[in-house]
């Protein structure tokens, strides 16, 4: 049982040491010592960028009435991450917080890459086709098997979107550095061919993706290979844009915007 002198009256306890020097928890419900841990965060953001640390003291002395509503809000961005660095520090998860913000750009980044190398490009790819005349249905399912079978992780962890875009963006990726190589120019990813071959072993190892990526798998030429499977995508994408009842799945996709 939690001992009265380690108690505050609402029972929370006091004693637990918290990540910046000198603190505890029983510290975050005392306004006295909620001050000095606002001096140390003061002390932290002069000590990284006393330019921005200036700006927020004078933010902070007359509550931006001397800043318009765009730059306070360009302040607050600038501050945040060193507000989240000082809280992760606080609490003792700064590999956590390193490890969602390293997801955050992944995510991101595929978003854009999907966005840019797919998305805004199968309306001239697919101009003379229409998506009524295709399997809409098995475009469907095997897109999603495809996916399931070579980014089980990613499918279980992030929503449809994202899911799609990092698909895409790994298979454009690859597409794109085995396109530079072909023009005799460098390649921008040293794993390309390790990926080439996890994709390939993805697909053999799943009996229904064996079957379904049949064509795929022996294709022996990277690009090429690459290309086949990213097809899907493109094909599926361009659907997703035409389609009513595979538009209305995607309503509110950032990267139809």
């Amino acid at each position: 049982m939690q001992s009265a002198a380690n108690s505050d009256v609402e029972g929370r306890p006091r004693d637990i040491s918290l990540g910046i020097d000198g603190f505890s928890y029983g510290d975050l419900f005392r306004a006295e010592r909620l001050e000095e841990l606002l001096a140390a965060f003061d002390a932290s953001l002069r000590s990284a960028d006393g330019e921005l640390f200036q700006a927020y003291a004078g933010y902070r002395e007359n509550q931006g009435a001397d800043l318009d509503d765009i730059a306070i809000s360009e302040l607050l961005v600038e501050l945040a991450p060193h507000m989240g660095a000082f809280t992760a520090k606080l609490f003792g998860v700064e590999n956590e917080r390193r490890s969602t913000m390293e997801r955050t750009r992944h995510d991101y980044a595929a978003l854009f890459t999907y966005k840019r190398t797919v998305v805004d490009k199968v309306g001239a790819k697919f101009k003379t086709q229409n998506p009524s005349d295709w399997d809409l249905d098995k475009l469907d399912s095997d897109l999603a098997l495809l996916k399931r079978t070579t980014s089980p992780e990613i499918v279980a962890d992030r929503d449809d979107e994202c899911a799609t875009s990092v698909v895409a963006a790994r298979l454009a990726n690859l597409a794109g550095h085995y396109q530079k190589l072909a023009k005799g120019k460098p390649g921008d990813m040293e794993d390309a061919d390790a990926q080439v071959e996890e994709l390939r072993e993805h697909l053999r190892v799943n009996p229904q993706a064996a079957r379904t990526f049949s064509e795929a798998r022996v294709i022996e030429d990277p690009l090429e290979f690459v290309s086949h499977l990213l097809g899907y995508v493109e094909r599926w994408t361009f659907a997703a844009m035409k389609d009513p009842a595979l538009a209305t799945r995607v309503e509110g996709w950032v990267v139809f915007r």
